[in-house]
């Protein structure tokens, strides 16, 4: 005997049935958000949103939301990261709005290793002129002191301080948004610059001479003035962005300018940079290296247009670290240049294009970046 019928494979049967209408249902809810709000949207496949081809390694982050941008002349644009609602914008209508960056979610590793590191140096005493000792003083003191001593001892004026928690996010975005961007831009500055010598004989003619006329010292007011080096890691940030995606979260119910769309608390935003920096109508030949674009200001005949580069995003929610991020990265890349001479290496001779790695969230050459160092005379 059956619960419903008197078989229990009818039972079953119209258990199956049940669940595969309840199933429909769902999915045609979850899948017409952007149609309710008239909203021009990408057809959706359950349960990968339109994220399938990253999710499944098919593509690389930056080829699925390049063909995402170029898939419509609307500004903005209807998505779903596996089944939850998230908006293309051009770049123009977010980025100088009030919207807050996606969260991020540190790992595990780094809080233990962070955990230890914290612990070491106090129960030692250890004092050392870095990062780490600011935040002791941020946990023991609640501030940053400016006597130049780096104490890390409680003042005892019931100053709050920092929580571990709140110390491990410090450490964990200084390194990420710090190290592995910098790297990276180093990385594809070298690569570009190894293609064509006469520019990286030109950045290190600059080099030589500003460092010369700082008695052969590397001083911040020399780096400053080092304006086509600056140039060159502009145009390869503009070819090669880290993060070839910004991702924004409105923070409350807000009307976007011009559309007449009403954005809900909490829809994502995503904004697909490297497509926006490799437009050929923001940036003529966009694959090819001009750094004197940046130089003049100029592209297209006519100035940079207004967020169409945003390597560090812009408006209010502008990366914090823009100023530290490009200043590290120009005295790595002095280093380097004034002491050596950049060419590729073999197997990067042999490829016309580079292929880039489909499990990695930057940018990110397949196979690694192979460069020949040689010593300069």
């Amino acid at each position: 005997m059956g619960l419903i019928f008197d078989s229990i494979f009818y039972d079953l049967v119209a258990f199956f049935v049940f669940c595969a209408v309840g199933l429909h249902l769902y999915i045609r809810h979850t899948y017409s958000y952007w149609e309710k709000r008239n909203v021009k949207y990408i057809t959706p496949n359950f349960p990968f949103g339109n994220l399938k081809d990253i999710m499944l390694l098919n593509k690389t982050f930056q080829q699925v939301f390049t063909d995402f941008y170029y898939s419509t002349n609307e500004k903005i644009l209807g998505l779903y990261t596996t089944t939850k609602p998230a908006l293309l914008d051009d770049g123009e209508t977010i980025l100088g709005s009030n919207f807050e960056e996606y969260s991020a979610v540190y790992l595990l590793t780094h809080i233990t290793s962070f955990w230890e590191t914290m612990n070491f140096r106090e129960k030692n005493n250890i004092q050392r002129k870095d990062f780490m000792q600011l935040l002791l003083q941020l946990k023991n003191t609640g501030k940053v002191g400016a006597d130049g001593k780096w104490n890390i001892k409680s003042t005892g004026n019931n100053a709050t301080g920092l929580t571990f928690h709140e110390l491990a996010a410090q450490a964990h975005s200084f390194l990420v948004a710090g190290f592995e961007t910098s790297a990276t831009k180093i990385s594809f500055f070298l690569y570009e610059i190894a293609k064509h010598p006469t520019i990286q004989a030109k950045v290190q003619m600059e080099i030589d001479e500003i460092i010369k006329k700082y008695n052969g010292e590397i001083t911040y007011e020399g780096v400053m003035e080092m304006k086509y080096l600056e140039s060159c890691i502009d145009e390869s940030l503009r070819m090669y962005t880290p993060l070839p995606v910004l991702n924004r979260e409105c923070t409350e119910e807000y009307k976007l300018p011009g559309t007449g769309l009403t954005l809900e608390k909490g829809t994502r935003i995503l904004i697909p940079v490297n497509a926006i920096h490799t437009d050929p109508k923001y940036f003529p030949e966009p694959e090819t290296f001009k750094p004197e674009r940046f130089l003049s200001g100029i592209s297209n005949g006519a100035e940079i247009k207004g967020f169409t580069y945003v390597p560090f995003g812009e408006g209010p929610r502008i990366c914090i670290g823009l100023k530290l991020g490009k200043l590290q990265t120009k005295i790595g890349i002095i280093f380097i240049l004034s002491n050596f001479n950049i060419r590729l290496g073999e197997r990067l001779q042999k490829m016309d294009k580079v292929v880039y790695e489909k499990k990695s969230l930057l940018l990110a050459i397949q196979g690694g970046l192979f460069l020949k160092i040689s010593k300069r005379n």
